[in-house]
């Protein structure tokens, strides 16, 4: 077998409680992957991993999910990083969005968490010792879900459809798509919740998911990489299996009375602070030791107090590091390059791109969203303006779980705040810490990972224009 050949491992099926190797699972991920390598007519080779018996190499060379692809004797996992080398090694046809769109990216955080609200917490519940939900939590939960099929229906509307771009299929909609099937078998067949009721006050969304979906579903390459519909309610049934022994055993180890203070909806603004109240200062004590800027806690009674030392301004997150660029000139086609930025003073920033033997000049405005950048290469000198939108990925370790949360449209400045999660807190991201406020504690986390994401329109000097992306990981 060629050393060029394509190869990708997805998770095998899930039937009757074990993996069966000789049928493809229900990935979203792994189908993203497959569709993408399907759309570019990139020949490829499917081998199906049980995921509960790894084989031996698959651990050695430190994976621990799918999916992962072998090209050309280099193995890389994780589907960002994979569908974004195939547009690089196999750039026609491109995928990248003919315009700017959203790739729907908080589709699938919004619907796992109504989801587990709805088949983890509700049922829960309802047992001896368990706590009471909240409706008002739940229905916060279905409305977040709806402001993104909302946004999924506005963008193909927007577009001319019937993709999200527009008549052609985009590296966004293989990424989305298998995720929005995931949520309607979910959802209808376990939850007892379709999307169609959901977007009952508003059927012209329904009309435009349902139809965006069906144009998705339609395409040869979708009938050649998908599995069945059983598939995915095995595998959404595991998890909740699995959700739901993990949340008896916590309650077991948390007190009934602290368990009820922690699942209780917070209020609408932190409580006045009676006098003397000592946990009131201690929070204060302790957000003014790790200079985290939150809202204000009253200042005790006593007339005669020491002053509150006042807290550190919040760092802006910075744009020095390395991303990962990827876009589409109107002129030459998609392009992908990496690129080093070092930010000084003022929101200045200088930079490089070796592969493409280029240097990069330039001034950000955080608060306008926007930057004007010099690009000098082989000795020509191409001035451009951007506009600019961010995004925010934070994972943190909350109760024995990896918690993906997403924002969109955020500042690229000082801190990011992220409400309305299963805490029912504010999280504030500052560095590589996530600091919440809730009720009366105050902890903060250092197992978090945090990824900003800027997507950009420019024009240069010499009429050129286009739209890119760039992505960060790591500490900002």
């Amino acid at each position: 077998m060629a050393s060029s050949q394509l190869h990708v491992y997805v998770k095998a099926a899930f039937h009757n409680n074990k993996f069966d190797t000789a049928e493809r699972g229900d990935c979203p991920f792994c189908h993203r992957v497959l569709l993408t390598a399907a759309e570019k007519n990139v020949p490829f080779t499917v081998e199906h991993i049980d995921l509960d018996n790894k084989p031996a190499w698959f651990a050695e060379k430190g994976f621990s999910a799918t999916p992962v692809v072998s090209l050309g004797g280099t193995f890389l996992a994780d589907s960002d990083d994979i569908c974004n080398l195939l547009e690089q090694r196999f750039p026609s046809p491109s995928l990248v969005p003919s315009v700017s769109c959203s790739d729907g990216e908080r589709l699938f955080p919004c619907f796992v968490q109504l989801f587990k609200y709805l088949a983890v917490t509700i049922p829960l519940s309802k047992e001896a010792g368990g706590t009471p939900y909240s409706e008002e939590v739940l229905q916060e939960k279905k409305a977040n879900l709806v402001k993104v099929l909302q946004d999924i229906a506005d963008q193909c509307r927007t577009s001319g459809g019937p993709y999200l771009s527009g008549a052609n299929v985009c590296n966004h909609d293989l990424a989305l798509a298998p995720k929005l099937k995931h949520a309607q078998i979910a959802l209808g067949k376990i939850a007892n919740v379709s999307l169609d009721s959901l977007l009952e006050n508003s059927p012209g969304t329904a009309s435009g998911v349902n139809t965006y979906l069906s144009a998705m579903m339609a395409r040869p390459t979708w009938g050649n990489t998908t599995y069945g519909d059983n598939l995915v309610e095995n595998g959404w049934r595991k998890h909740v299996g699995e959700w739901q022994e993990e949340a008896r055993k916590e309650r077991a180890e948390v007190p009934p009375a602290k368990r009820q203070k922690m699942d209780a909806p917070a209020p609408a603004a932190p409580p006045p602070v009676p006098a003397p109240a000592p946990k009131p200062a201690f929070k204060a004590k302790l957000m003014r030791q790790h200079t985290f800027e939150a809202p204000p806690v009253p200042a005790p009674a006593p007339a005669v107090a020491a002053p509150a030392k006042a807290a550190s301004p919040a760092k802006k997150c910075t744009l020095t590091g390395k991303w990962a660029v990827t876009g589409k000139s109107a002129s030459s086609g998609s392009f992908r390059y990496a690129m080093t930025l070092q930010e000084g003073e003022g929101g200045t920033f200088t930079g490089e791109a070796p592969s493409q033997s280029m240097v990069i000049s330039g001034t950000i405005d955080h608060d306008a969203k926007s930057c004007t950048f010099t690009q000098t290469m082989d000795g020509k000198v191409n001035n451009c303006t951007a506009t600019l939108s961010c995004k925010v990925m934070v994972n943190i370790y909350i109760h024995r779980q990896n918690i993906r949360l997403m924002e969109t449209e955020l500042s690229t400045k000082r801190l990011y705040v992220i409400a309305g999660l299963q805490l029912y807190t504010t999280f504030y991201v500052y560095d590589n810490f996530v600091f919440f406020w809730h009720s009366f504690m105050c902890c903060y986390f250092k197992q978090s990972q945090v990824q900003m994401v800027l997507n950009g329109q420019y024009k240069s000097s010499t009429g050129g224009t286009g739209t890119f992306q760039c992505k960060k990981k790591g500490k900002q």
